[in-house]
């Protein structure tokens, strides 16, 4: 099915070889009957050169055309090659010097006057070189050459066009590949970033750490080569909270279900202090849980704690944060005594504890030191909202103590002053105004204000002023070249999608995701991965049946734009996820399922074994009867290793997709022995399913941290535990059987 761009394409190629081939020009198109054993009209376009035009109407525009224009029998013939664009023209005419030559033709455009066909390519958006023949005799030689020529790029292998894009596009572009697990993709964007843009040691350092963090890899993290000399920069904040993400992933998170503080706070003076090293001086702008709960734990084992600070943080971080433990982390807080003054402030700062005391000190009644103080505190938080509150502060504070900051602390003023600046505005509209290619500075503000919000719990964050702020931008800004929408859409996306669990209020979140991916009209595989799980979090949410039919056209327009064999994994893991969930419209959604079976079945020597076996079971399970071959091609094409009898435990809390890709691999490999796990805690049925198995395949994606730990814990051998990538039946089936057979 066309596309509508290629549709368009062909609308303007046709209005303009109808303009062409109309007078004056004498030359016409064969006639559809014409015949090849007869003698050929002199004024009609050669044979050999109607395949390239009949292919341009139809709106392709990757191959050239060569168009001849005549206006009077005794004329020279004056030749078009055209192309689609500035590239291929440019392509084209380099080739022409080379396949027919300035033997043969003239390619000088001041010599070779214009024709009245110049004009309608302009027009119509043709790129054109002009020439004609030294002599008319060797008209004949150009058509022959040119079809030499044509025969050749027939036959050239499609090669993905290099494409040059900003900083921000590959940032954003690396931020979608990770929001969907798509570590190739990832790889990739970070390869053209290096060679496109050049990155230093350092910022290689940090896409390598964000990657790990991505994929859960913390030991990556931790084992880096650059580790301890990260720690004593200034991080991004993306990179401090994937670095505590770390180190509280590896040190903390296991201890949680002993609901002993005493214990968390052992681990962590005697695993997580000597690890972090500076990272501890201060939290800065970031507000990831991970390094808000060690920061509290940071505290808590001081000999004299900020119990107001930890008690922000822990309202912070709100109910459940440190699992079992909580109650009792709040019990410790609530029974601290709280200290006060100046002088408790100034050993906090010399201790490089500038949260403590920034707490301490904006109690405190304005005075000089107090001030500068705060201002100190404040630059080396490097938290532009802070800085904007003391600013402020002192700007309001009583002349004569502005007057003695102003002059004895003038520089120290105007660099909080400058950190305030780059607080992205309060209005969402003006932030998506910054762009990225200049403004670089204030744009990475307004990305990196909204990567750290989006840590947060969007359930609590977002209210109906900002749903309806985000829905509006995304609707005003789809269609734009803004980079910092770009940035942002991809932080918006995993917040609302990946971190937070269907919400019925978020429904119009959910189809404005939907609609701005629709038309942005990109579907790599991390994007159709992503409106995968968008569409899902619809069906999940409780749509009305207005809703679910409207999505349901939307999935089927998506799924024509990029019907494909490539595209059939994504599609069988949509239709099997749709097939499990409630359905508010049976009609609509067997519509959609019918046209991907039916896909399926064209391209069934094609598809993989497991994509086959899913093919099969969804095909048995649908209403209206699909045929598939009758040929055995499972039987025929057996992949190496379904002889395998090892034992298998799969992990996952989609109990529904996990129990038929355990139906799909007794299938394809009768003699694996198959267990399956979904419990949210470490009970002991996982840790002896795990004991026992051979292979653990961990779908992180619908996991639970303490279970991935009681699992780790709980393996006999540490190659054993297998991470699947992404969501959906097929997956969990591919990589099991990749896995089996890669241990024959």
């Amino acid at each position: 099915m066309a596309s509508e761009h290629q549709l368009q394409l062909a609308q303007s190629a046709a209005a303009c070889l109808d303009a062409f081939f109309a007078a004056p020009n004498l030359f016409v198109l064969p006639a559809a009957g014409h015949d090849n054993t007869g003698d050929q009209n002199a004024n009609e376009v050669p044979e050999a050169l109607v395949t390239a035009i009949q292919r341009t109407r139809k709106g392709e525009a990757d191959l050239p055309m060569l168009l001849p224009f005549r206006r009077a029998a005794d004329e020279r013939v004056t030749w078009y090659a055209c192309a689609r664009d500035k590239p291929g023209e440019r392509a084209v005419r380099a080739d022409l010097d080379a396949f027919v030559g300035p033997g043969f033709a003239d390619f000088d455009v001041s010599t070779v006057p214009p024709t009245d066909a110049d004009g309608l390519f302009t027009k119509h958006g043709f790129h054109a070189v002009r020439f004609t023949a030294n002599r008319p005799t060797f008209d004949k030689q150009i058509v022959e050459q040119w079809c030499v020529y044509w025969a050749l790029l027939q036959r050239k292998p499609k090669r993905r066009k290099l494409e040059h894009r900003t900083f921000a596009q590959l940032r954003a572009a690396l931020d979608w590949a990770l929001l969907a697990k798509n570590e190739a993709e990832a790889s990739a964007a970070v390869s053209a970033l290096r060679e496109q843009h050049g990155l230093s040691a350092e910022n290689r350092a940090f896409l390598d750490i964000r990657i790990a963090a991505s994929f859960g890899r913390w030991d990556e993290i931790l084992d880096h080569e650059n580790f301890s000399h990260l720690l004593k920069l200034r991080l991004p904040p993306e990179t401090f909270g994937d670095i505590w993400e770390a180190l509280y992933e590896t040190w903390i998170r296991p201890q949680e279900a002993s609901g002993d503080p005493e214990r968390l706070k052992k681990v962590f003076e005697t695993q997580v202090r000597p690890a972090a090293g500076h990272l501890l001086r201060s939290l800065g702008r970031s507000r990831r849980p991970a390094a808000l709960k060690s920061f509290v734990l940071h505290e808590l084992s001081q000999t004299r704690p900020a119990v107001d600070l930890c008690a922000q943080w822990l309202a912070e971080l709100g109910d459940d944060a440190f699992g079992p433990t909580t109650a009792a982390i709040g019990g410790l807080i609530d029974a601290l005594t709280p200290k006060h003054g100046f002088d408790a402030a100034c050993e906090d700062m010399n201790l490089e504890r500038y949260e403590q005391a920034y707490d301490l000190l904006w109690s405190l009644d304005d005075g000089t030191d107090v001030l500068i103080a705060l201002l100190r505190c404040a630059k080396e938080i490097d938290d532009p909202e802070r800085a904007g509150q003391t600013v402020g502060r002192v700007q309001a504070s009583d002349s004569s103590i502005l007057a003695a900051v102003q002059q004895t602390r003038t520089r120290l003023l105007s660099d909080v002053t400058r950190l305030a600046a780059s607080r992205p505005p309060e209005d969402l509209r003006a932030q998506l105004l910054v762009e990225p290619e200049g403004e670089r500075t204030a744009a990475n503000n307004v990305v990196e204000f909204w990567r750290e919000l989006a840590n947060t719990d969007a359930l609590v964050k977002i209210d109906d002023a900002m749903q309806q702020r985000l829905v509006q931008s995304m609707e005003d800004e789809v269609l734009s070249n803004s980079g910092t929408f770009d940035a942002l859409l991809p932080v918006w996306f995993g917040w609302i999608i990946e971190r937070a669990k269907p919400h019925a209020p978020f429904m119009p979140l959910y189809e404005q995701l939907l609609d701005t991916m629709w038309v942005r009209d990109s579907y790599g595989e991390s994007e159709l991965d992503l409106i995968k799980q968008a569409a899902l979090h619809v069906v999940r949410a409780g749509p009305t049946p207005e809703q679910y039919n409207q999505l349901m056209e939307r999935l089927q327009r998506i799924f024509d734009a990029v019907r494909s064999p490539q595209s059939m994994s994504w599609a069988l893991d949509l239709a099997d996820a749709l097939v499990i969930a409630p359905s508010r419209d049976e009609q609509a959604r067997n519509q959609l399922l019918v046209a991907i079976l039916s896909a399926g079945s064209e391209f069934f020597s094609r598809l993989a074994d497991t994509q086959k076996a899913l093919l099969r079971l969804l095909a048995s399970e649908m209403p209206i009867p699909i045929t598939l071959p009758t040929h055995e091609v499972m039987n025929v094409d057996q992949p190496e290793g379904t002889d395998s009898e090892a034992r298998v435990m799969i992990y996952s809390l989609d109990s529904q997709a996990t129990r038929r890709a355990m139906d799909m691999l007794k299938a394809l490999s009768p003699k694996l022995k198959i267990t399956t796990n979904c419990d949210t805690e470490c009970t002991q049925r996982l840790r002896q399913s795990s004991r026992h198995a051979d292979f653990v395949f961990f779908v992180s994606s619908v996991a639970t941290h303490q279970a991935f730990f009681c699992i780790k814990d709980a393996l006999r051998t540490p190659d054993a535990l297998c991470h699947v990538q992404g969501t959906g039946t097929t997956r969990i089936v591919e990589t099991v059987m990749k896995q089996i057979q890669a241990a024959r």
